[in-house]
């Protein structure tokens, strides 16, 4: 609880990817999109994202709190999921789901 948790997704597409977040209540959001991270008044806007020029989409956490607890999927902007964590902020359990990972 409180520290900085960074979950990593790296893409290689060259419009990007965003992340989107379902929380345990079922409320779905856009974490970032664009380029820009995304939210409402009531949602703690403590993200970033490492270094998109580079493909490094991984999304960092600050100040880890039990309402960041749910479901984040980082896409491709085609579409494609990338990577999914399941994030449970009551002591600090990440869980990787899945990676897809396509062969040149």
């Amino acid at each position: 609880m409180g520290d900085t948790l960074t979950m990593w997704c790296y893409t290689t597409h060259c419009s990007g990817a965003e992340w989107t977040r379902n929380t345990t209540t079922g409320h779905f959001s856009h974490v970032y999109i664009n380029g820009t991270i995304t939210g409402s008044h009531n949602i703690r806007l403590l993200f970033s994202v490492v270094d998109p020029s580079a493909g490094d989409y991984s999304l960092k956490i600050y100040n880890v709190h039990p309402t960041d607890t749910g479901l984040y999927d980082c896409y491709e902007a085609d579409g494609n999921r990338i990577i999914g964590y399941y994030l449970v902020a009551e002591g600090l359990c990440l869980i990787e789901l899945e990676k897809n990972r396509e062969s040149a």
